[in-house]
């Protein structure tokens, strides 16, 4: 089973926001498969460490049965690389983005695997987004019904998909723990934190942390194996649970629920804030950090952005969220947009006293 994220290096930006300027290089499906290719043949790395290369090393590199100038007029095109009197390099502009091949991988991967189902049932998912979705064939993919039995069939089918949704919340999480006062936080419950990904970022920037992942025993299985070799790993420990029917643990600082709750209709939600504030210490916050709606119309949607096209109809305004807090006690509710490849609410709220 390979590693959940496609890049093993520890790299964290000085900026958490960076990672966002890859978007730039993945407008078109040509560009993007271009861009993908170069960094699986490990051209971009060969560029990124020796510098200039000669066409005729170019050749070589590739192979002698390799067409070298289809492949850098299209990157040249894209200006991920320009040519210089002793051959070619990368951008400055790519330089800055090139240490983020996890996200650039897994954002071309997780498109190239939804485009097939767009281009053959476009008009479904236009028309009839339930025949859409019995027809297209991502959605077996993301079944949480493989989540409960531990098989070497369920782990490889939801591994697969875990590596997007880590390869996305590695960098997304970087954005809450810079916008996020943990000063007073020292235990975090994250129900449906998946791979752990989310809890090792905050761990990563607050040494006083302590975590605690709540999810079904497929995926805990997998965030333990993610996890194993990380120097954070003795603060972070998973609960196997569906967390809607289970018991969960209490007396936390804070609960989190990062993109889970878009996943669910109105009444799921309900029952997991319900049981995000019964876990809850006195005094304790609980944070939302989920995706807002597209602004279609306005935003152009580029390749790299046909995921959200597909799953846009599940993303919700915050309104909901806040006026179930609300309900269910909570005080000092706050929230603010976030734009990263799509509009983020950070939405947080403590438990009366």
């Amino acid at each position: 089973m390979t590693p959940l994220t496609l890049d093993a290096s520890d790299y964290t930006p000085s900026n958490p926001y960076q990672y966002l300027e890859v978007d730039a290089f993945l407008r078109d499906f040509a560009a993007s498969q271009a861009l993908a290719a170069a960094v699986k043949l490990g051209l971009i790395e060969e560029l990124r460490s020796r510098g200039p290369l000669p066409t005729d090393d170019l050749s070589e590199f590739l192979g002698q049965n390799s067409d070298p100038l289809l492949l850098i007029r299209i990157l040249e095109t894209n200006e991920v690389v320009h040519e210089e009197s002793d051959g070619w390099q990368l951008t400055p502009a790519f330089k800055c983005i090139a240490p983020f091949s996890d996200y650039l991988l897994s954002k071309i991967e997780f498109s190239n695997l939804i485009s097939s189902d767009l281009q053959e049932h476009f008009d479904l998912f236009v028309t009839d987004m339930s025949q859409f979705m019995r027809s297209a064939e991502v959605f077996e993919l993301f079944g949480y019904h493989r989540c409960f039995d531990v098989t070497e069939e369920n782990l490889t089918t939801t591994h697969r998909w875990m590596r997007f949704t880590t390869a996305l919340t590695r960098h997304e999480a970087r954005v809450v723990a810079a916008e996020t006062d943990f000063s007073s936080v020292n235990s975090v419950l994250d129900i449906g934190g998946n791979s752990g990904e989310f809890v090792l970022q905050l761990c990563k920037s607050n040494p006083h942390l302590a975590a605690t992942v709540v999810d079904l025993p497929v995926v805990c299985a997998i965030g333990e194996k993610h996890l194993a070799m990380e120097t954070e790993r003795e603060r972070i420990s998973f609960h196997v649970a569906d967390a809607i029917r289970e018991p969960l643990p209490s007396g936390f600082d804070m609960v989190t629920f990062k993109s889970l709750l878009h996943d669910w209709p109105i009444q799921g939600v309900d029952l997991f804030l319900e049981k995000g504030v019964a876990s809850l210490a006195t005094g304790g916050r609980l944070l939302i950090f989920e995706r807002g709606p597209l602004n279609l119309g306005t935003d152009v949607v580029d390749y790299s952005m046909i995921p959200m096209l597909l799953f846009n109809r599940s993303f919700r305004p915050p309104d909901h969220y806040i006026n179930t807090l609300a309900r269910l006690g909570l005080q000092d509710i706050s929230i603010r947009e976030i734009q990263l490849d799509t509009p983020f609410y950070l939405i947080e709220a403590v438990k009366a006293s």
